[in-house]
C-alpha cells in the first residue's frame, strides 16, 4: 500500500506540472516586476547604432533583430538619434526576431496620454493589447515557455513620433521568468519516474508470480513423511 501512496503522488505532481511544461506567456508592463521575474536571464541589450540603419531594410542589429517602420516596412522613415531608435513617420515599429526568444522587454517614449498598441505571436496564440504610454514612457517585458515571434508596437492616437529606448532579449533554454523553458524537463521528468516505478512493480508482481507457480520438485525435511511410518 505504501509503495501505491508513492506512486500516486509523483504522477499527481507529474500532472500539475504539465500545464507549465505545455505553454505559457507572462506579460509585464511594471519593470521592476519583471526584473525580479527574470533575475537569473541573460539579455542581449540592443545599442542602437546609426550604421546598422538601412533606407530599404530598416534597423538590422548583429544579434539578428530587425526593426522596420510599421506602415511602409522598410526602414525609410527611421532613424538613430543619441543611441534611441526613432519613427519619423508616427506610426510605429515592427519587429522580427530570431526563432529563439523566449523573453524580451522594451522601453518606448512619446506623447503623455497616447494609446500604444503591442502585438506578438507567443505559443499560446496571439496576443494584441493596447496601453497608454501615461506620463509618455513605457515597459513592456514578457516571458515565455516557447520561442515569441511577430512583435509589433504602434501608435494608435494619431500622428506622434515614438522612439525606442531600450530593447533586450534572451534566448537560450536556460531562459526564467515567469515561462522558464528551463523548466520544461520537469513535468518529463516526473512522468518517467512515475512510469519506471508502475513499470517496476509490475515486474516484481510478475515475478512472484511465475514463482509462485513452479511446481514443488521435492518436500522439505520437515514436510516429508515416509509411507512405512506412517502405515505402521
Amino acid at each position: 500500500m505504501r509503495s501505491y501512496r508513492i506512486l500516486i503522488s509523483i504522477l499527481g505532481l507529474a500532472i500539475l506540472a504539465a500545464p507549465v511544461w505545455a505553454t505559457s506567456t507572462i506579460i509585464y508592463t511594471d519593470q521592476t516586476a519583471f526584473n525580479n521575474a527574470t533575475s537569473s536571464v541573460f539579455f542581449q541589450n540592443i545599442t542602437f547604432d546609426a550604421s546598422n540603419l538601412s533606407s530599404s531594410t530598416g534597423y538590422t542589429d548583429p544579434s539578428g533583430v530587425n526593426f522596420t517602420d510599421s506602415f511602409t516596412g522598410d526602414g525609410s522613415r527611421l532613424s538613430v538619434s543619441g543611441g534611441n531608435l526613432v519613427d519619423t513617420n508616427s506610426w510605429g515599429f515592427a519587429a522580427a526576431l530570431p526563432n529563439v526568444v523566449y523573453d524580451y522587454w522594451f522601453t518606448v517614449t512619446g506623447s503623455a496620454g497616447e494609446a500604444l498598441n503591442v502585438a506578438f505571436t507567443a505559443p499560446d496564440g496571439y496576443q494584441h493589447n493596447t496601453y497608454s504610454l501615461g506620463s509618455g514612457t513605457f515597459f513592456f517585458g514578457v516571458t515565455s515557455s516557447a520561442p515569441i515571434t511577430g512583435l509589433s508596437f504602434t501608435n494608435s492616437s494619431g500622428h506622434q513620433a515614438l522612439t525606442i529606448t531600450g530593447f533586450g532579449f534572451a534566448g537560450t533554454s536556460d531562459s526564467g521568468g515567469g515561462g522558464d523553458p528551463g523548466d520544461a524537463p520537469e513535468g518529463a521528468t516526473l512522468l518517467l519516474i512515475g512510469s519506471g516505478l508502475i513499470a517496476m512493480r509490475f515486474l516484481r508482481k510478475r515475478d512472484k508470480t511465475r514463482a509462485g507457480a513452479r511446481p514443488k520438485t521435492s518436500a522439505s525435511p520437515a514436510e516429508y513423511i515416509s509411507p512405512q511410518i506412517a502405515a505402521s
